[in-house]
């Protein structure tokens, strides 16, 4: 049993990923390519990914019968599927200006006074080396996100596996890089 075009717009916009401006806009483009209006919502979704207003993983989530949720506070997931090492961390985007990067929901039961100052001392150390983390939610109580930015560039686990061969100007850059990353966190001390 599909949903009603009425329950998808709303789940779009409650989703974050798209405002009602957005929605006529979008509905417009549908009618205007296809020379009528959307009738079905499996047939918008389909069109709204083909063009990249969402991909396959929101679109199946907010035509499901049961709504699977997608949208985690500021961050809207981008899909289910594992990210290794980070298993555990979520691929999402900000709904505020959609910078792509890994979330980590952390339950005040899973979270100690400690532990929090240690990821507070770790989200304040900068450095162009290391991948920052933000930090959303201050209260105790509540669920604590840890959202870090994905950087550009690829990541070096997927060269290594390629068995691709790294010219030696590449394997000094990363080298230095991650002595300037520790360099910043020992400075902190911070390991």
């Amino acid at each position: 049993m599909s949903i009603a075009l009425s329950e998808f717009w709303t789940r779009l916009v409650r989703a974050g990923i798209a405002d009602a401006a957005d929605c006529k806009r979008m509905a417009k483009t549908f009618a205007d390519v296809n020379g009528v209006p959307a009738s079905d919502v499996a047939t918008l979704a389909e069109f709204l990914v083909e063009t990249n207003e969402l991909n396959e993983f929101q679109a199946r989530s907010l035509v499901s019968p049961t709504p699977v949720p997608i949208r985690f506070g500021d961050f809207i997931r981008r899909t289910d599927a594992v990210t290794v090492p980070l298993s555990h961390w979520l691929s999402v985007q900000t709904v505020s200006d959609g910078r792509v990067g890994f979330l980590i929901r952390v339950g005040p039961n899973q979270f100690n006074e400690n532990r929090r100052r240690w990821l507070e001392a770790h989200a304040s150390v900068v450095s162009p080396s290391l991948q920052p983390l933000e930090l959303h939610g201050n209260s105790p109580t509540e669920i604590l996100d840890v959202f870090s930015e994905l950087p550009d560039g690829r990541c070096l686990a997927e060269l290594t596996a390629q068995n691709m061969k790294i010219e030696r100007r590449q394997a000094l850059a990363v080298g230095l890089a991650v002595a300037d990353a520790l360099t910043a966190m020992h400075a902190r001390s911070l390991v």
